[in-house]
């Protein structure tokens, strides 16, 4: 089981070699759960498993809300050509979200790492087919807020 963020990475590259995931597979988030109600969609199979996972999470009172899930490879160009030195990501790091298997759950910064959501996440993601990315980004660091959807 420890291997479980290389066995995504494989995943994550094999599944985008073609190029990102058909749209026929994507399934939009409920906005209640996208932190500012813009249209959020992820593959089917993490989608289902993120709705069960955020009820089970509401029902211990902890309050799951996702920033970002697909992107397509014109809104990653787009965030990348606007950010500034190390701040942009290479396509590499990216892929995850062009599978559609990846979340960010808000908040999207360091300060995700002390919230209860995190600890939550920490405790329960797995049972639902979720592991955090342990990852380093472009810049060095990991990100507390990225889980993917590996399987279930």
């Amino acid at each position: 089981m420890r291997n479980l963020p290389a066995l995504f990475l494989l995943v994550s590259s094999l599944a985008v070699r073609g190029g990102e995931i058909p749209t026929s597979r994507l399934r939009q988030i409920p906005r209640d759960l996208v932190v500012n109600r813009e249209a959020l969609a992820l593959d089917q199979g993490p989608h289902a498993a993120l709705l069960e996972m955020a009820a089970d999470a509401e029902a211990e009172g902890i309050h799951l809300r996702v920033s970002a899930g697909f992107r397509s490879e014109g809104a990653r160009r787009r965030m990348d050509a606007s950010r500034k030195g190390e701040a942009r990501r290479s396509a590499e790091w990216e892929k995850a979200h062009a599978t559609g298997r990846a979340v960010d759950f808000a908040p999207a910064n360091r300060g995700f790492a002390s919230t209860k959501a995190y600890r939550w996440l920490k405790l329960n993601a797995r049972k639902y087919g979720f592991s955090e990315s342990l990852r380093k980004n472009p810049a060095g660091s990991n990100e507390p807020w990225r889980f993917n959807f590996i399987s279930r």
